[in-house]
């Protein structure tokens, strides 16, 4: 398998799908950057997304591997990560 990347819709949001050449994935979510999945070639998922996430933008995700770049929390000018 190629190494490729492909835009998906997941949980109704768009993200990338990172496909390696052994068989592992990530997902990568559009909206924050956010890493919300990592399968390893042995088909492991090794992130955690709660069952309570909402991929609305109206709040974190909550799970994953959030990106807090360039802010985070309320510092700053820019929304909440």
């Amino acid at each position: 398998m190629k190494p490729s990347i492909e835009t998906i819709d997941f949980h109704g949001i768009e993200a990338l799908r990172l496909n390696g050449p052994k068989g592992s994935s990530a997902v990568i979510s559009k909206l924050g950057g956010q890493v919300l999945s990592w399968i390893t070639p042995d088909g492991r998922e090794h992130l955690y997304l709660s069952e309570k996430a909402v991929f609305d933008g109206s709040v974190a995700i909550r799970g994953g591997v959030p990106v807090c770049f360039p802010q985070f929390s309320g510092l700053g000018e820019l929304p909440k990560h």
